[in-house]
């Protein structure tokens, strides 16, 4: 991961580069490979990296080009496509990162055509110097963060929002409102942080900003996007034709995420989600490490599971022991890399793990993260499917609805 910093400063005052630097200070654990910054007119950007693709100086940032520049933190897997795409059109390339191709296709094609393009993890700022235009945006799933706080005419963004705290005009103090609510239901929702004037831009979001306002874009939403028609219409195939058209997509994305030109890890539990990712990745390459938390006192072992899905696929194990010790060692620093309170326990153990693995000279790691999510792991979506299929099958529904009355079959 990288972490991107930076302002505008709508009242036309010239950014100062000592601040874009303090603020980079405070993500300096994101990116030890590399840093920079860039000013110009009002605005002020800063990136900390971490080079994955292409480490050479080709992927320096803030990346520069005649349309505008780009500071840019995490992967857009179909960028050898677009890079393609690209040079068909003329443009030319002059190193290997997926950096330059963000650049390029902002250049060629403007952030509302060439955003909703990238597939990946991203959070990105671009200015357009020409038109003194800053552009932010979030990939569609909100896997890379990015903050926003707006103060005193100053429009400050950052991966982590301590480093908003390192600009002079805005104070940390916390939003009693959104850690009563956070008391109450244990997460924070929507773009709701702990602190005053500070909000998370929202997954799938094209943020515009300019000497007279700001516009937002919402170029990919879950439930807006979902389409209900497709899953009628595919309501009848068999079982087998979606398991297989599931495992192609699945090891697809997996082989995507293998593209690096830094060394590669896993994380593997031995459950379900990562053991798939573990099995699949070391069926692409052989013998890649395999990490797993080794927790003392454990009620039931994970690192006892992950060594038989290890022995079984051909990775090579490696347990990270964890023990009481470890996790009051570890409690304060997470704290203050959440930047919110800690509500997930295996933040602890899983820090020791990314050490070890940084101590063994590895920058990626792959794992299940977001199963749960996507298909329905957790007790209260199971729930959520049963009364699904009360509902689908209630006469009242399918009066209204007819249409799921196939859909409620299959279920």
């Amino acid at each position: 991961m990288c972490g991107l910093a930076g302002f505008f400063n709508r009242n036309g005052a010239p950014a100062d580069e000592g601040i874009v630097q303090r603020m980079m200070s405070r993500l300096s654990h994101r990116g030890p490979d590399d840093q920079g910054c860039w000013t110009g007119g009002p605005v002020g950007l800063g990136l900390c990296r971490l080079s994955v693709m292409d480490p050479t100086e080709r992927g320096h940032q803030p990346f520069v080009t005649p349309q505008g520049i780009l500071v840019y933190n995490g992967e857009v897997y179909n960028f050898r496509e677009l890079r393609r795409e690209l040079e068909e059109l003329g443009r030319t390339f002059h190193g290997e990162s997926d950096t330059e191709v963000v650049a390029q296709a902002l250049s060629e094609w403007g952030p509302e055509k060439a955003v909703p393009r990238f597939n990946g993890m991203f959070a990105l700022a671009w200015h357009e110097a020409d038109n003194n235009l800053l552009w932010l945006a979030r990939d569609r799933a909100g896997i890379k963060p990015l903050y926003l706080a707006e103060v005193g005419g100053v429009i400050a963004f950052a991966s982590e929002a301590k480093a908003l705290f390192a600009h002079p005009q805005i104070l940390c103090r916390a939003d009693m409102h959104t850690l009563t609510t956070h008391m109450f239901f244990y997460r924070l929702a929507g773009e709701w942080t702990p602190f005053e004037s500070v909000r998370s831009l929202l997954p799938g979001t094209l943020h515009r900003i300019d000497g007279a306002g700001q516009t937002e874009t919402v170029f990919f939403d879950v439930v807006r996007d979902l389409d209900p028609d497709r899953i009628v219409r595919r309501a009848d195939e068999s079982l087998e034709v979606l398991a297989d058209e599931f495992e192609s997509l699945f090891c697809d994305s997996v082989r995507s995420r293998l593209v690096s030109d830094a060394p590669i890890g896993l994380l593997c539990s031995g459950g379900v989600d990562s053991s798939l990712v573990t099995a699949v990745a070391s069926k692409e390459q052989r013998g890649l490490p395999a990490y797993v938390a080794d927790i003392e006192s454990a009620s039931v072992s994970e690192a006892d599971k992950a060594r038989e899905v290890c022995r079984h696929v051909g990775a090579d194990f490696r347990p990270v022991p964890f023990s009481r010790e470890d996790f009051f060692r570890e409690w304060a620093d997470c704290v203050y890399h959440n930047d919110e309170p800690l509500y997930f326990p295996f933040n602890l153990p899983a820090r020791v793990v990314f050490r070890q693995a940084q101590r063994d000279g590895l920058k990626v790691l792959l794992g299940g993260e977001g199963a749960d999510e996507l298909f329905g792991g957790y007790s209260w979506q199971a729930e959520m499917y049963r009364h699904g299929q009360r509902c689908l099958r209630s006469r009242t529904v399918m009066k209204f609805f007819p249409r799921l009355h196939r859909l409620g079959k299959r279920m």
